[in-house]
């Protein structure tokens, strides 16, 4: 079986072998990436929160008018 070298696996004459350099690359984009998409989905998560709290108090305070208003009549 024949092998075939790819640019990878060839000696770099200077600094870190590419594979190295490309693996700490993706690394580093991976890690950016992980925190980017927790920063998204905790303040997305946040906004469904506060929305949700300013619907039921709508809806309690809406209740209430409707209530008072039914009493007077």
């Amino acid at each position: 079986m024949e092998q075939i070298q790819d640019d990878f696996n060839t000696p770099q004459p200077h600094g870190a072998p590419l594979k190295t350099v490309v693996n700490a690359v993706i690394s580093t984009m991976t890690a950016a990436g992980t925190t980017l998409v927790s920063l998204l989905s905790g303040l997305l998560a946040a906004v469904l929160i506060l929305y949700s709290g300013f619907v039921l108090y709508d809806t309690l305070y809406t209740q209430e008018q409707a209530k008072s208003s039914w009493n007077l009549l």
